[in-house]
């Protein structure tokens, strides 16, 4: 069932249309500020898919990446009987999804990291989000721009370059909808 719902909540999503809209877009309006928005933990997603998704939409001419985890919101299927679809849920606000079939709670972790860190690569200016793009481009792997910008978040963040980050955390986190109990 929860892969039947996933199928039909993306029936309309047509990754060709959507990279051909954004193409346009960063060609007709350059100074339009594209964030598209990625909730990870879908009932039929992966974090291998996440990480898939995070790389196609870095590598596209985008302002930021709006990111939170599946919520099983109340009045859904998800919510009314989350154990028979195999999910782990809050059943209080914001109701964020702890685990489900294929994602589990460790991988929910590492997809609140690398969104916390791409995010965090957003918040130091378009320039800096725009030459890692640039330099992620000619490098190879599964993930090659992710990567990079995960690596630079890290970096940034233990060499101390953050002093800021203490006070944007907060904020950060908040503005990717984190639910920090998990």
């Amino acid at each position: 069932a929860p892969l039947r719902v996933a199928r039909r909540t993306l029936a309309n999503f047509k990754i060709a249309r959507i990279a051909k809209n954004l193409e346009t877009m960063s060609r007709v309006a350059p100074r339009i500020m594209v964030r598209p928005q990625l909730i990870f933990g879908m009932p039929g997603d992966t974090l291998a898919g996440y990480r898939r998704t995070l790389e196609w939409v870095l590598a596209k001419n985008v302002a930021g990446i709006v990111t939170t985890p599946f919520h099983a919101l109340p009045g859904t299927e998800f919510f009314e009987a989350p154990a028979r679809r195999g999910l782990k849920a809050s059943s209080a606000p914001p109701y964020n999804l702890a685990s489900a079939p294929g994602f589990s709670a460790a991988d929910m972790r590492v997809a609140r990291e690398l969104s916390f860190q791409v995010n965090l690569v957003y918040a130091m200016g378009p320039a800096v989000a725009r030459t890692l793009r640039s330099l992620g481009r000619g490098r190879k792997g599964p993930y090659p721009v992710l990567d990079l910008f995960c690596a630079f978040a890290r970096f940034c963040e233990a060499s101390g370059e953050l002093s800021w980050l203490p006070r944007c955390k907060a904020a950060v986190l908040s503005s990717i909808n984190f639910n920090l109990d998990y």
